[in-house]
């Protein structure tokens, strides 16, 4: 098994970094990518997306610049995939006719899943911005999840077939649970990983950012390793 994983916050260093990734030998063997919070754009992964075919788990948490449209080319490459780790930060809300908040709705990436990732086990969309539309095609056509997380995705309706569908599933988190906090190593060491990151942290970093300026982030040890087991 091989395990790359990286957080650099420039175009630039993700794209040298994913390029000397894929020209290694060990790219045939990958196994898990983990780029929470990276600058990686749609461009970069749809140059890069065919060297990763042999990949099993994804973790693009935080990824700002990916959209629907690089994960069309990822679901597309990869089809071994059985778990994806999506994470967003909280989306910008507007307030709704009966004086309620709503974020925007954007069934694009629920939609990439649905068609290209049908293998997937386990899939976290915290803070997704796809409605009880997007949910219902993830669930029709991913029938091999076991783990479900959407917490935060406050434009799902739980009603009716889609309560019935995820009742099926053996861990799902539904959207308007309010545990969905950031960890800290303070708390449980150096073993935390990218998936603990909540909105918390993800704003700390980005507060941070604005003060000193954008360098590589010190988060999951901020530098690509290659682990052979």
């Amino acid at each position: 098994m091989v395990v790359w994983s990286s957080c650099f916050k420039s175009e630039v260093l993700c794209h040298v970094s994913l390029k000397v990734l894929c020209l290694s030998p060990t790219v045939r063997f990958l196994s898990v990518l983990q780029i929470p919070m990276s600058d990686v754009t749609d461009q970069i992964v749809e140059k890069h997306a065919e060297s990763f075919s042999t990949l099993t788990v994804l973790d693009i948490s935080y990824c700002l610049k990916i959209t629907s449209k690089g994960m069309e080319a990822l679901g597309k490459h990869c089809k071994a995939l059985v778990q994806l780790t999506r994470n967003m930060p909280p989306p910008e809300f507007e307030t709704t006719q009966d004086d309620g908040v709503a974020a925007k709705v954007d069934e694009g990436e629920a939609m990439v899943i649905a068609n290209n990732m049908a293998g997937l086990e386990h899939l976290e969309l915290a803070y997704g911005k796809f409605s009880h539309h997007g949910l219902a095609a993830i669930l029709t056509n991913c029938t091999a999840l076991k783990i479900l997380d959407v917490r935060g995705c406050w434009n799902v309706k739980m009603e009716n077939n889609i309560e019935a569908m995820c009742a099926k599933i053996q861990s799902f988190r539904d959207p308007w649970e309010d545990d969905y906090e950031f960890s800290s190593s303070e708390d449980e060491g150096d073993n935390s990983s990218a998936k603990d990151v909540g909105p918390i942290l993800y704003r700390r970093l980005a507060a941070q950012e604005s003060r000193e300026g954008p360098k590589q982030t010190n988060f999951h040890h901020c530098h690509q390793h290659l682990l052979h087991n």
